[in-house]
């Protein structure tokens, strides 16, 4: 009797755990894919807090991977 009731208190604290685990895995999933969706641009990247590559010209690196690359204004600059 008494190893039945430990075997079903083990059941239940390993049911709860995957559960637990279950949850942290889906919302680990889920935000990554809103965060993925905002992201569009350099701008946007760095300001999610993403890592910024001190090349030139900058790059910043997307939850996915993706390299966003830093766009300069290279309209040439009339000397008057």
């Amino acid at each position: 009797m008494r190893k039945n009731f430990m075997q079903s208190r083990l059941a239940i604290a390993l049911l709860i755990l995957v559960a637990i685990l279950a949850l942290l895995i889906g919302f680990s999933i889920l935000r990554q894919t809103i965060v993925k969706n905002d992201i569009n641009s350099f701008e946007d990247c760095a300001a999610s807090g993403r890592p910024v590559l001190e090349t030139f010209p900058e790059q910043c690196i997307g939850p996915d991977g993706t390299r966003y690359t830093k766009q300069y204004d290279t309209t040439p600059r009339s000397s008057i």
